[in-house]
């Protein structure tokens, strides 16, 4: 019976090593899905970004700011029913760092969320997956669903389509609230 204990509790602890760390998925940026758009605006005027004209009650974009200590070119935050659901942030890492940028950022999140579901991956030697990256010819791309609350995801993209337009572009979603938006759209076309 000790044995069966024993091996019942390295069966688990093995489990959790496999399984890595995971954090609830509750917002971007330590701003928290359900925020309202006003606390997304002090959010990121604390952060040093600026709101830019056009953005509406469904939508802000901000300009400015850092993710992951890396300079944030944009930031777009979506709503439903006046809470936030969406959110993604725009880098564009120099042209010698596309893939280290792209790695150091998807590593961040699997330290925090666990292994990705799925991830793009390619037996290419970096210089020529960069250049075809650059080219608009290859995309890296990481995906992690969290279960716990609701269903939601995160996307780490690298992409571009000049070397000029590569960014790395993140984005967390209730998958769940983004459904429902996505068929009210199309009820509406």
């Amino acid at each position: 019976m000790k044995a069966f204990g024993i091996a019942v509790i390295s069966l688990l602890f093995a489990t959790l090593l496999y399984a890595g760390p995971t954090a609830a998925l509750d917002g971007m940026a330590g701003i928290p899905f359900g925020s309202t758009a006003d606390q997304v605006k002090a959010a990121m005027d604390a952060r040093g970004a600026v709101l830019e004209s056009g953005s509406s009650g469904e939508h802000l974009h901000f300009r400015g700011g850092s993710f992951n200590n890396d300079p944030a070119g944009s930031w777009h935050f979506y709503f439903a029913d006046g809470k936030l659901y969406k959110a993604s942030v725009n880098i564009s890492p120099p042209d010698v760092q596309y893939i280290p940028t792209y790695n150091r950022i998807a590593k961040a999140i699997s330290d925090k969320y666990g292994p990705p579901f799925q991830a793009t991956t390619l037996n290419i030697n970096p210089d020529e997956l960069s250049n075809l990256i650059g080219s608009g010819k290859a995309i890296l791309e990481s995906d992690w669903r969290v279960e716990s609350p609701g269903s939601r995801s995160i996307v780490c993209r690298l992409g571009g389509h000049s070397p000029t337009s590569v960014i790395v572009r993140i984005i967390y979603q209730d998958d769940v609230i983004d459904a429902q938006v996505a068929a009210k759209e199309k009820d509406d076309i």
